[in-house]
């Protein structure tokens, strides 16, 4: 009975590949663990980005992307230094001279190109949102996954401990009739009795 036991034992835990010391549960919890960490992480850089996206399409110039980006500095930069040179040409020759023209052609074309570079940057946050959207989707996939996974490895530490516990009593029947045995053996093979020869009998 105990070696049939053994048997079942041994060959669950083959197939199922784990042993009664098994630390795959631990690592496996780890995992999740970590999972669940990166996308709690992952949401919070989803949320940042679309709330940051959402405010683009009311107040572009408050968004930091747009605030600290080193182009749009530029631009601006230069944006003012072409309205002060029209401003002196208006001063000077009034709003009708060519260079007056000439100087509102290069301003338009200075705020053409930062409107152009807010779109670009509105538009990236738009694919970070989206990237990070689908990032968040595939780590809930891989939690949930991971959830299962431990599920079904407890399942079967759980059926190996059941069959762990029915080797641990066959051990313990097979002690018990061993022990038995032994204890019969040394009865069968004693010579002693409780009868003692008082007077021998004499035939008449």
């Amino acid at each position: 009975d105990l070696e049939a036991k053994q048997k079942l034992l041994s060959d669950f835990e083959s197939q199922a590949g784990i042993v009664a010391t098994d630390e795959r549960l631990d690592v496996e919890q780890s995992r999740l663990a970590e999972l669940s960490t990166q996308l709690v992480a992952i949401q919070g850089m989803r949320q940042d980005s679309e709330s940051r996206e959402h405010q683009g399409d009311s107040d572009q110039d408050s968004i930091p992307e747009v605030l600290q980006n080193p182009v749009i500095i530029s631009l601006k930069a230069e944006l003012s230094g072409v309205e002060a040179k029209q401003d002196d040409i208006a001063t000077r020759l009034g709003t009708n001279h060519p260079e007056y023209l000439s100087s509102q052609a290069q301003v338009n074309s200075v705020r053409a190109r930062i409107a152009q570079e807010r779109v670009r940057i509105i538009n990236s946050l738009g694919n970070t949102t989206r990237v990070n959207w689908r990032r968040e989707r595939d780590l809930t996939a891989a939690v949930e996954a991971q959830k299962q996974r431990i599920i079904e490895l407890k399942h079967l530490h759980d059926k190996a401990q059941v069959l762990q516990n029915d080797v641990v009593t066959a051990q313990r029947n097979l002690d018990a009739v061993t022990q038995r045995l032994a204890q019969s053996t040394l009865e069968g093979q004693t010579q002693q009795t409780n009868l003692a020869v008082l007077t021998r009998a004499i035939e008449p």
